[in-house]
């Protein structure tokens, strides 16, 4: 048994909408997304590693960053 046979119709319609792949992630509207998904895997691999190396790099940064500053904002 479906769940939308038990929901009212208006329940039904946000139910379906919040399962749409845009609404979840509104990126996934933006025309580079397509663009990226059209590129070989090997091209996508490289910029997956990119951006993952870019996010661990930020995320090392902002650590350093709290080690440093964080007592002269906890006595604030």
């Amino acid at each position: 048994m479906s769940d939308s046979i038990l929901l009212p119709a208006k329940q039904t319609r946000r139910l379906d909408r919040s399962i749409a792949v845009e609404v979840r992630n509104p990126l996934r509207r933006l025309p580079a997304p397509q663009r990226l998904a059209a590129l070989p895997p090997e091209s996508r691999q490289v910029l997956a590693d990119l951006l993952v190396e870019l996010a661990g790099d930020a995320r090392q940064r902002a650590n350093r960053s709290w080690a440093r500053n964080k007592a002269p904002m906890a006595a604030y």
